[in-house]
């Protein structure tokens, strides 16, 4: 069976991505790396694009497989696309601003100085929240073996 453009180009596009992810790879200096940021989000965008069914039709597809590495060339437009980004941020602030859930779904600087100040500030505010977690799930497992060994239940609907 003869293959279409579409799937060409999709298996074009996976070893371009191969290659790329490779070089990428290859970097150890975690300065270039951050340099290379954006180049590497607009390829992993891209490369996740173009796996979606008819992101392309067949003549738009033949025309990309006129070029060696098609991956690039749309990866390296998305990344100007990415680089006028003024309004689009100015609408992002202006989202989290408008967010009520903010203080639900990010640590508040407030809460970050409280846990540092009890568990030192060597360690990340991830690491120290992870802690807090962990003494809150074994409280509650002694709680339970508390509960169990008494013969009540431990939940709010249990006899």
């Amino acid at each position: 069976m003869r293959q279409t453009n579409n799937e060409k180009l999709r298996e074009r596009i996976k070893h371009n991505y191969n290659d790329f992810k490779a070089d990428m790879l290859k970097i150890i200096d975690g300065d270039i790396i951050f340099s290379l940021a954006r180049k590497i989000a607009a390829t992993q965008d891209v490369y996740e694009l173009s796996l979606k069914p008819g992101w392309v039709d067949e003549s738009e597809a033949a025309y990309l497989l006129e070029f060696a590495e098609p991956l690039k060339m749309l990866a390296d437009a998305w990344e100007d696309f990415l680089f006028d980004t003024d309004s689009e941020f100015r609408m992002i602030v202006e989202d989290i601003l408008d967010n009520d859930d903010n203080m639900t779904n990010y640590v508040t600087a407030v809460y970050a100085d409280e846990l540092k100040r009890k568990y030192g500030g060597e360690k990340s505010v991830k690491d120290v929240i992870f802690s807090e977690l962990m003494e809150t799930v074994r409280k509650y497992a002694l709680l339970k073996n508390m509960l169990d060994d008494e013969g009540g239940g431990y939940c709010i609907n249990e006899g």
